[in-house]
């Protein structure tokens, strides 16, 4: 399976990781799943909850030209969530 870096830019602050997934979709799925409310400063179990329901039902956007390279945007409150993620490799 594939292996996804993913940049996230959220309440401020940026995150990298690492996961392991079929699509770009499942990837940003992940690393939503992943985020840790007690580690980021304004984010609420309520923002995290809105913000699974709504990337589990979009989809990641490829970025012009660039390959391998997608993006996922929401709103959390007043804040913009980025996430790039980049195809990296195939998981060892």
């Amino acid at each position: 399976m594939p292996l996804f870096t993913a940049i996230t830019d959220l309440m401020g602050g940026s995150y990298v990781s690492q996961v392991v997934a079929n699509t770009p979709d499942e990837a940003a799925l992940s690393i939503v799943e992943s985020l840790d409310v007690s580690t980021i400063e304004g984010l609420e179990l309520k923002d995290l909850d809105g913000l699974r329901s709504a990337v589990a039902s979009d989809r990641a956007t490829p970025v012009e030209q660039a390959t391998n390279v997608w993006c996922v945007s929401r709103s959390v409150g007043d804040e913009l969530m980025l996430i790039h993620l980049v195809r990296t490799a195939e998981a060892e």
